[in-house]
């Protein structure tokens, strides 16, 4: 995958898109997270917030590993 620079942005979206579905996981790019369950949350609410918080590292993985050394670093600490 070619390397966000900043100014390959659309294409690097594109891409980034493309890996998402093909784990699915581009939800975590249009949905927003769950609420963190509380005490005696049903499990289906657990599994909810599970699920989307793997699929955003997922995305956070994939995001930072396709970034130049520069942008990653502005972004390590997010």
């Amino acid at each position: 995958m070619e390397k966000l620079t900043g100014e390959n942005f659309l294409k690097w979206k594109q891409n980034i898109n493309i890996v998402l579905i093909g784990d699915n996981s581009k939800f975590v790019m249009t949905e927003e997270s769950p609420e963190v369950p509380v005490e005696g949350a049903t499990k289906s609410m657990r599994d909810k917030y599970e699920r989307w918080q793997a699929a955003n590292n997922k995305a956070r993985y994939y995001m930072l590993t396709s970034m130049v050394d520069t942008l990653k670093k502005m972004m390590e600490n997010d």
